[in-house]
């Protein structure tokens, strides 16, 4: 039934201005009024009726994610795809149009009317759309994205979503499988059902008088985030409350993010009498994913390369890291011609922000061969070159660890709200050379001691300041130059600082009564290395469907190839997300 945007007929719904803490103020009376009309269903005693929402998701949770996984929605880095991207985007849209539209057909009184907002900013185009019903002032909102990362190795079927079983706390669970399955497309599936199931109860009722509930999808969190502009435009009303479902459940505070980029000048060619790297790199990908693999070209004498094709698999798996119990990642070895090829491979976790998760039950393709090369260049087996040098960096920097250790003067972090386990973590993600320069790519999240001004323990959202890093890396880098003869240089692309919220806020009082009745435990106050659409906004609160922090490795796979969504705690999240917007609603 998919027709363009803007043959749909939708039922325009009034907006105004309302602030979240006034807003609670007018939900109080609202409920005591309601109370004494006689609306039972909606006293504080009552709570929401899950049957039919379980039913929803039961009949539609795979075919509405499969329509939506099928169109591939991701941006390559050099954004070469773009147009492409765009219309897929467009196709999804037009898609969800009319899924909403047979939705509206279904309803007595109150239906969806969609909107779009779109803006060009310093040469990029920014937009995101969603659907609103209610009659209302004040915007309760559900926020998620429908762009994804790449899809990496594309022989995992990426974009066919399925269903499999994987081992998962302790016993065979069912998971939804495909790109965006768990970030964000499954969950935004989960919203938008979520969302249908509530209108459904509402149809006619007299919150929707003072309410509108929304949904809105971003296009474009994995690269640029549309979210922010929109929420800074005066001519657009923000969410009164909102929150963005793609994380997990709760999130009290987000780390600040940088993504540093090292260069090193390319040096003329010449002939080695010993090995030497020849080139070093890794896949095209964004710089908060850990890449798939990480290649080396290793060239040199035909005698000596023949000699080291035959002993390198055995000197890789007895080398000596800096760490005895790290485990590399797997070596594969081919020679070609004058070349040895050296390609290691990714296990675990691949998404940026949780190095420590990939280092705990995998490894990172690009810091094991690295790490691995730098030994081998230390020790006079390979010759001194500009790529030596960047592994050297490498090595010398951070070495196979992800908190800082190697310089924690300076690069280790943490504090009460990111603990010591959970401070600034830096991910080594991309390398790629061309005639001019090596360029190294680090994905960064940071820790409130890498800011320059310290959370008051009351002001929520964003802290304010500067990193700390273009001083921190500037003494580095001059130390190893000195060092190593090197010409290192860094610069920072952008800053996000750290954003963080009250426990005791009423948003997230709100929402910890909506977990508190589905799971029996109070929400877990969590603070997370991931960025979400909820960053500097703190009438936004980031939530997810993962529980107890989920676990960003296997099966899951934040960011990697079979990633993968726990179907049970889809179903929960949909409960915890309904009551979470109907306790805002009723002021409970």
């Amino acid at each position: 039934m998919n027709q363009s945007y803007q043959k749909r007929s939708f039922p325009s719904n009034p907006a105004g201005k309302r602030s979240f803490y006034s807003s609670l103020a007018a939900i109080g009376l609202l409920a005591g009024l309601l109370s004494v009309s006689g609306c039972q269903l909606f006293q504080k005693s009552s709570p929401s009726d899950t049957t039919s929402l379980d039913q929803l998701i039961d009949k539609q949770l795979l075919p509405t994610t499969q329509a939506f996984i099928k169109y591939a929605t991701y941006r390559t880095p050099d954004r070469t795809n773009e147009t492409v991207m765009r219309q897929n985007m467009a196709n999804l849209r037009d898609h969800i149009n009319g899924i909403m539209n047979d939705f509206n057909s279904q309803q007595r009184v109150d239906k969806f009317s969609p909107f779009e907002w779109k803006k060009h900013i310093r040469g990029r185009d920014y937009w995101l759309f969603g659907y609103r019903i209610g009659r209302g002032t004040k915007k309760a909102s559900i926020i998620a994205h429908l762009d994804t990362v790449p899809p990496g190795n594309s022989d995992w079927n990426p974009f066919e979503a399925r269903i499999e079983q994987h081992q998962y706390r302790g016993q065979l669970t069912d998971f939804l499988v495909g790109r965006g399955a768990i970030d964000d497309k499954g969950p935004a599936v989960v919203s938008l059902l979520t969302l249908q199931s509530l209108a459904k109860e509402l149809d006619g009722n007299p919150l929707l008088d003072d309410w509108q509930l929304e949904i809105l999808f971003d296009t474009s969190e994995e690269t640029g985030m549309s979210m922010p502009h929109y929420m800074k435009d005066p001519r657009q009303q923000p969410p009164t409350v909102g929150v963005v479902f793609d994380s997990a459940w709760c999130v009290r505070a987000e780390k600040g993010i940088e993504r540093p980029i090292f260069t090193l000048p390319r040096q003329p060619q010449q002939s080695y009498n010993q090995l030497w790297i020849a080139d070093l790199f890794t896949p095209a990908g964004p710089s908060n994913q850990i890449p798939d693999t990480a290649t080396a070209i290793i060239k040199g004498p035909r005698h000596q390369l023949k000699a080291y094709a035959k002993q390198v698999m055995t000197d890789y798996k007895q080398f000596t890291f800096d760490d005895a119990n790290y485990r590399p990642a797997t070596l594969k070895v081919m020679l070609e011609g004058d070349q040895l090829i050296l390609t290691t491979k990714v296990a675990g976790a691949q998404h940026g922000s949780v190095p420590h998760a990939n280092r705990a039950e995998g490894a990172n393709p690009l810091v094991s061969l690295a790490n691995y090369l730098a030994g081998k260049v230390n020790q006079g087996y390979l010759a001194q070159n500009d790529f030596s040098q960047m592994t050297q960096f490498i090595e010398w920097m951070w070495g196979t660890y992800v908190f800082g250790e190697k310089h924690p003067q300076l690069l280790q972090a943490y504090d009460d709200v990111f603990n010591k386990d959970n401070g600034t973590t830096y991910a080594v993600t991309r390398v790629k050379a061309n005639d001019k320069q090596i360029r190294l790519r680090v994905d960064i999240r940071y820790a409130t001691g890498h800011q320059t001004s310290q959370w008051d323990g009351v002001t929520e959202g964003f802290l304010p300041g500067n990193s700390r890093f273009k001083a921190i890396f500037s003494e580095l880098t001059d130390t190893f130059n000195q060092q190593h003869r090197s010409q290192i240089k860094s610069f920072t692309q952008r800053s996000t600082a750290p954003d963080i919220r009250r426990v005791d806020g009423p948003l997230f009082k709100y929402i910890d009564a909506a977990y508190k009745s589905v799971k029996g435990e109070e929400c877990p106050r969590l603070a997370i290395g991931g960025g979400t659409d909820a960053k500097g906004h703190p009438n936004l609160l980031a939530v997810g469907p993962m529980f107890a922090g989920g676990t960003m490795g296997p099966p899951v796979n934040y960011h990697g190839v079979n990633e993968g969504a726990p179907i049970n705690e889809l179903k929960a999240s949909a409960k915890i997300l309904q009551q979470s917007l109907l306790n805002v609603m009723k002021n409970e």
